[in-house]
């Protein structure tokens, strides 16, 4: 399962590719696939991360793979120049 989340009070959105499957947009508990089918291949995750939070320039996701052996989970931090712009934050997943 992934769930992407983003923090600071500011809007994501996101896409998944997988070798099977794909995603625009929330992902929350999304199934990848079978681990076995997954062993070996690669998983793209996108996501874009808008500044409407007033209060900070600070844009952050955090992406976290469940249902394997042990759970994984990356946080990623950025600050934006001005108000209203965006990040883009692009993971490569490899199954192993």
């Amino acid at each position: 399962m992934l769930t992407v989340a983003f923090g600071n009070g500011q809007f994501g959105t996101s896409r998944v590719r997988t070798p099977t499957r794909s995603r625009i947009g929330s992902v929350k508990r999304w199934p990848v696939g079978e681990g076995g089918a997954l062993r070996g291949k690669v998983a793209r995750i996108k996501s874009i991360v808008a500044d409407i939070n007033d209060s900070t320039d600070m844009v952050s996701a955090w992406f976290e793979l469940s249902g394997g052996v042990v759970t994984e989970r990356v946080e990623l931090h950025d600050r934006v120049d001005e108000e209203g712009e965006s990040k883009v934050f692009d993971i490569t997943v490899r199954f192993v």
